[in-house]
């Protein structure tokens, strides 16, 4: 199957499932996310993510939800960032790790997410100063990497 192929599928069965009625059902099955979220998908990755995090047609598995919300962070979903960055807040299947968190979440506040923002001010509050200051050198490498290339222009 094509990239193109691939786009067209997963639009088609994400605009299915965000249309269909409430008792249709509660859209793609686990099957269906991963082969899309396999394929790049961002919307997949992140519903994929959600999946595991929840146990959606899919054993709870923490570690799977933390794969998932990276593929989708990596391009520039501000939903996905700040899961992740809650995730290595809580130090749930990612290492506890606040300077992670902080950047995670710093990407998603850049974007306009104001709960990633509460989040990244409650989290700098609590990891060391030094810690505060790697995170911003790495903050402004993965916004270069993982925000700019996929902000609308």
């Amino acid at each position: 199957m094509t990239q193109h192929n691939r786009i067209a599928l997963a639009t088609l069965l994400l605009t299915a499932w965000l249309h269909a009625p409430a008792w249709a059902g509660n859209g793609p099955d686990a099957t269906t996310l991963r082969t899309l979220a396999e394929g790049g998908d961002v919307a997949s990755q992140l519903s994929l993510g959600h999946a595991y995090m929840a146990g959606d047609g899919v054993e709870i598995d923490y570690i799977m939800a933390g794969v998932w919300f990276r593929s989708a962070a990596k391009q520039g979903n501000a939903a996905a960032q700040e899961a992740l960055g809650t995730m290595y807040m809580k130090g749930r299947g990612v290492p506890l790790n606040g300077t992670l968190a902080y950047v995670w979440l710093s990407l998603a506040a850049g974007q306009g997410s104001e709960s990633a923002l509460a989040l990244r001010d409650d989290i700098s509050r609590k990891i060391p100063l030094s810690a505060l200051h790697a995170a911003q050198s790495v903050l402004m490498e993965h916004w270069a990497k993982y925000v700019q290339p996929f902000q609308k222009r």
